[in-house]
């Protein structure tokens, strides 16, 4: 029986700095990559696991962002530290045009991060 690839927290951060660079030049499906082996080895890290939700809502993946989302917000709860996963949730939403569905999640995160830096 083999033991689990486990990431460093260095490699981790490289890992992350990386696919956000990708991000940030438009060079979303190199993101996408990144983030989803990350998260294959990091599967509880809700950082990970939100920046593999906005690369699949950058790379027009909306179902997927949408169910990295949901998943992640009924395992941790809508508090504003999940915030960010109620704002991809909208965008996706909205570019699965499901707009009253957007709107309310919009809202939820207005309210959550009103009086809180995310």
């Amino acid at each position: 029986m083999s033991e689990p690839l486990s990431l460093s927290p260095a490699n981790r951060e490289w890992l992350l700095a990386l696919a956000f660079v990708y991000l940030q030049q438009n060079h979303h499906k190199k993101a996408l990559t990144l983030l989803q082996a990350t998260a294959k080895l990091c599967p509880e890290d809700a950082y990970v696991t939100r920046g593999l939700a906005f690369a699949c809502l950058k790379a027009a993946r909306y179902k997927d962002a949408l169910t990295l989302s949901d998943r992640s917000l009924r395992e941790l709860g809508v508090k504003p530290e999940t915030a960010p996963f109620l704002l991809i949730r909208s965008h996706a939403l909205w570019a699965l045009e499901r707009p009253e569905e957007a709107r309310k999640s919009l809202k939820k995160y207005h309210q959550l991060t009103r009086n809180s830096v995310v």
